[in-house]
């Protein structure tokens, strides 16, 4: 059969009538049976059969590929106090009809999506660009991105090529500064194999988007690599986009590794691999060595890649763009900790601020927050922890300062003073005002940003509740 049957429902006011979904079809389809399951007729499948309302502006059919989102039902239940409603779940939410029997007299049910008020995705990365309509881009599993340019409504659709077909889950995404409208991400192919992993542009802040050629050629691993990460749901990796937008670098696949680095300065026309070079100027040849890169927010030349701080060898810079990456040591009691993992998914969060060379902020959880320093004329990182100690910073996002200041505002999750919560500072650090109280903590918490046009603006990337802001109201 090639598919399975999951989902029974039935009327309990008329027991011969019962529903059943099958699972993994193509495409799925509710079937029902008014004779104790003697015979069945297809109530919904696909768009062909039954009526579907995508009230949810993703989900419609001319941003699935002119095709029905519904997949992965498995379980459906009829209200035993009234025949007409009846439910279904899948991997896109909840579904209900409530003119069900219609199907008795041959005629058509109408299914909705009901999920309003309900919240199970996961945001991953979450970034807000200094200008253009957008105000936020949200990286999020399973459906790849969304970008808002009204904070209080569904974005439109998710990243989808020119065909409506998405992209689904990525790590995260950059832009340089200078032109927030070039957007860069390293999606996974969706499910379905209509599109495939690989790294994709967008020069119209996330409205249209095309995938960019692959590295081929460059050796045999990566080539694998990239064969690898063309099959449904696969990790494809890591990206970052210099401050001019010259260069964009892209660490292939999952786990983050530095043999896996390359670079385009052409918009993937043509790659090179990054060279890795140790303390003493000694090419690194180790093939799981981590290593994660960002741009500096300013010089279009900076590169920083972040590692496995194991004595002081985590910290790499590229002072040309890309081409190459030497070790440099990390400040003066940077605790030992793994640095090249994707932030979301451990208790670290990396932001480099903008308008400010060599700046960045790392949110260390119980190492504290750590303000640190690049001096590119000697080559040299310095830095300290801002935060007490005992002081707990999960997440750390950066916004517009206060007026007439040129500190930007730091926003964080963590434990501050014995007390879990959401804090803002205008001092880097010193001193935190807490912005939350106790009923409003949204679980788990994936990423923090801070808007660069709006002061006191936080963003919070859970992954339990959904993606939320809040604005200052006293």
């Amino acid at each position: 059969m090639g598919y399975g049957i999951s989902g029974i429902g039935i009327d309990k006011q008329n027991p011969g009538t019962i529903l059943c979904t099958t699972i993994t079809a193509s495409p799925d389809t509710i079937y029902h049976s008014r004779n104790f399951g003697l015979t069945w007729k297809p109530i919904m499948s696909g768009l062909n059969i039954g009526k579907i309302d995508f009230n949810v502006s993703y989900q419609k059919p001319e941003y699935n590929g002119n095709d029905s989102l519904i997949h992965w039902m498995s379980d459906i239940k009829i209200n035993p106090f009234n025949r007409d409603m009846a439910l279904f779940n899948t991997g896109a939410g909840i579904f209900m009809t409530n003119d069900l029997t219609r199907a008795n007299e041959n005629k058509t049910v109408t299914w909705a999506c009901c999920n309003k008020g309900l919240e199970e995705t996961v945001h991953l990365n979450i970034y807000s660009p200094p200008s253009g309509d957008v105000k936020l881009i949200d990286i999020i599993g399973d459906y790849g991105g969304f970008v808002f340019s009204d904070l209080d409504q569904p974005a439109e659709n998710t990243f989808a090529n020119h065909n409506k077909d998405r992209w689904i889950t990525a790590m995260n995404a950059d832009y340089p500064d200078s032109n927030p409208y070039m957007i860069v991400t390293a999606p996974r192919g969706n499910w379905t194999g209509k599109t495939k992993g690989g790294i994709i542009l967008s020069i119209d802040q996330g409205k249209t988007w095309n995938q960019l050629q692959d590295p081929l050629g460059i050796n045999k691993d990566i080539d694998q690599l990239i064969g690898y990460i063309k099959t449904p749901n696969v990790t494809s990796g890591w990206v970052a986009v210099s401050a001019d937008g010259e260069a964009i670098l892209w660490n292939i696949g999952f786990p983050i590794y530095a043999f896996r680095l390359v670079y385009t300065y052409d918009l993937g026309k043509t790659w090179g691999k990054s060279k890795i070079y140790d303390f003493n100027n000694q090419l690194i040849t180790k093939e799981n060595l981590p290593l994660k890169v960002m741009a500096d927010r300013v010089n279009p030349n900076v590169f920083y890649g972040f590692g496995e701080n194991l004595e002081g060898k985590g910290f790499f810079v590229s002072l040309d763009k890309g081409l190459s990456f030497h070790q440099v040591k990390a400040p003066e009691n940077f605790p030992f900790v793994n640095l090249a993992g994707i932030d979301s998914e451990q208790e670290y969060e990396i932001r480099v601020e903008s308008g400010k060379e060599g700046l960045l902020w790392i949110a260390l959880n119980e190492y504290g927050l750590w303000k640190i320093k690049y001096d590119s004329v000697h080559n040299v990182f310095m830095g300290n922890q801002v935060s007490k100690t005992g002081d707990y910073i999960k997440r750390i996002g950066l916004g517009k300062p206060k007026e007439e200041s040129e500190v930007k505002t730091l926003f964080t999750s963590g434990t501050i003073n014995g007390e879990y919560g959401f804090y803002r500072s205008h001092d880097e650090g010193v001193n935190w005002i807490r912005i939350n109280d106790d009923y409003n903590q949204y679980g788990d918490i994936r990423s923090i940003s801070g808007d660069p046009r709006v002061f006191g603006r936080i963003y919070i990337a859970t992954g339990t509740k959904g993606l939320i802001y809040g604005d200052i109201t006293s």
